[in-house]
């Protein structure tokens, strides 16, 4: 009995962090450097606002030494980069059009999101 109820105790947290959990938003500024952290399983912060046609930099800092973080992937803008362990990795986009973009580790179970307006 009680493993079973471990283990439904389990899937709920499973469920709630990663499909239910609400991250906070970061509102990027003007020519601001965001640090994006990548550890225990998740970017820090994992939502990031900011507006079209305005450069963003994200540093990436990567604190997890899994294989699973090694790689930041921005699919829908074609773009990727390495992340060294303990070095920060700066990417610089520039979006023009408004929308949701997601990025994530290379087997998808760290992921983001940029919200451009």
């Amino acid at each position: 009995m009680l493993i079973n109820l471990v283990g439904i105790l389990l899937i709920a947290f499973i469920i709630w962090w990663f499909w239910l959990a609400k991250p906070k938003a970061k509102l990027s500024q003007q020519n601001e450097v965001i640090d994006v952290i990548a550890d225990n399983g998740v970017y820090s912060p994992s939502l990031i606002q900011a507006h079209a046609g305005q450069p963003l930099t994200l540093r990436f800092i990567r604190k997890d030494s899994s294989p699973c973080a090694e790689k930041v992937i921005f699919a829908d803008l074609n773009k990727s980069a390495d992340l060294p362990l303990d070095h920060p990795q700066d990417i610089t986009l520039t979006i023009d059009q408004p929308g949701s973009y997601e990025f994530t580790c290379q087997m998808g179970m760290y992921r983001g999101k940029l919200l451009i307006q």
